[in-house]
């Protein structure tokens, strides 16, 4: 029996680890309409790209792959499982 809701823990943990919450806004920025959506998401991938220059090493960036495909880079190192908020700003036409 504890093996059966042991299992049932871990399907709800990861069902909502991978499902995204969404929440879109509208602000200005120096007159300029922009819309704001931010949701949650779970990092799959986490590599460090690889130095050019001194300064690279100084300053490393890291390609950030999330479980659902979004792809960017960061200055910051994250594991994988870790859940992050991603911003997302769109300028209005």
């Amino acid at each position: 029996m504890s093996k059966i809701i042991a299992i049932l823990l871990l399907l709800v943990s990861v069902v909502s680890c991978t499902t995204q919450v969404e929440e879109k806004k509208t602000i200005t920025i120096s007159g300029d309409k922009f819309d704001l959506v931010q949701t949650k998401a779970v990092v799959g991938e986490c590599e460090k790209i690889a130095s050019v220059s001194v300064h690279d090493d100084i300053n490393p960036r890291y390609r950030i792959v999330t479980v659902d495909s979004m792809e960017f880079k960061s200055s910051r190192k994250f594991f994988v499982g870790d859940t992050i908020d991603v911003r997302v700003y769109k300028k209005r036409k």
